[in-house]
């Protein structure tokens, strides 16, 4: 599974809760955060636990409202639950 919205606006934080649609086995879903450039300005990992419902949470920080696009990549279809930005 392979997510890639872009912003409207540069942001500074992303956050959300991922889970797995259907028991599996263990998956990791990566977060990548790029800018205006397409230059890689920060990246976090969760470690998904199958059966455990939309609660691990994913979240990144940029030190500047640099983040134009983001990418969550897993090897399971996953879910996005209660996104934020700011």
């Amino acid at each position: 599974m392979r997510l890639e919205p872009m912003m409207l606006a540069p942001r500074a934080h992303l956050g959300m809760f991922v889970g797995e649609f259907a028991p599996g086995s263990p998956a990791t879903v990566t977060l990548k955060a790029y800018d205006a450039n397409n230059n890689l300005v920060g990246q976090a990992r969760a470690a998904l636990t199958p059966s455990s419902g939309f609660h691990t949470p994913l979240t990144l920080d940029s030190a500047a409202a640099n983040i134009s696009r983001f990418v969550i990549a897993a090897p399971n279809e996953v879910g996005v639950d209660d996104f934020v930005f700011s």
